[in-house]
């Protein structure tokens, strides 16, 4: 049996040309709160490439998904 640590790690370019580097997490160390910042960090990659989209009117958001949107990042924030 292999005894290294499998580590994830992505490097991930954003379609504004910039390079967006991921947080190492070896795999055996994985708790609740990794997985919670592993989450954070894919909402995160998620929102900058739906604002660089936008920025491009590559694609529009509608209305209900803008006030869905703000609806959810204030229960998040309510909860902190």
């Amino acid at each position: 049996m292999n005894n290294e640590k499998t580590t994830i790690h992505a490097e991930v370019l954003l379609s504004s040309g910039t390079t967006q580097q991921t947080t190492d997490y070896k795999i055996e160390d994985m708790n609740n709160e990794t997985k919670i910042q592993l989450q954070q960090e894919l909402i995160d990659l998620y929102e900058q490439q739906i604002m660089d989209l936008t920025m491009m009117s590559k694609i529009e958001l509608g209305d209900d998904v803008i006030e869905e949107i703000k609806r959810l990042k204030n229960l998040i924030n309510e909860n902190k």
